[in-house]
């Protein structure tokens, strides 16, 4: 055994390797599994999808009754300021 210490840029250049190494692994397993991910047939559709589809039409819906109910409470409110306006003016 020698007791010199270990060649520190030899053993940086041995680590950085074997990382990049671990990195490429890595790498490849995320691009097989892709891979057999793209390569499988169509999957059902999730069961969870067409309620929520369903939820999504309802509320859809409810925000237009809304947004009706809205425009008409600004139109009244609109003639019953012009009204207001006209009433001030005639006793001015």
């Amino acid at each position: 055994m020698s007791n010199q210490p270990p060649d520190e840029p030899a053993n940086q250049v041995v680590q950085d390797l074997l990382a990049r190494i671990r990195e490429i692994l890595v790498e490849n397993q995320r691009l097989r599994l892709e891979r057999d991910e793209r390569a499988l047939p169509e999957r059902a559709e999730d069961p969870r999808v067409a309620p929520l589809e369903a939820e999504i039409r309802r509320l859809r819906s409810e925000v237009q009754a809304m947004r009706a109910q809205l425009e008409a409470g600004l139109a009244e409110r609109d003639a019953l300021v012009a009204a207001i306006q006209r009433t001030v003016d005639r006793l001015s």
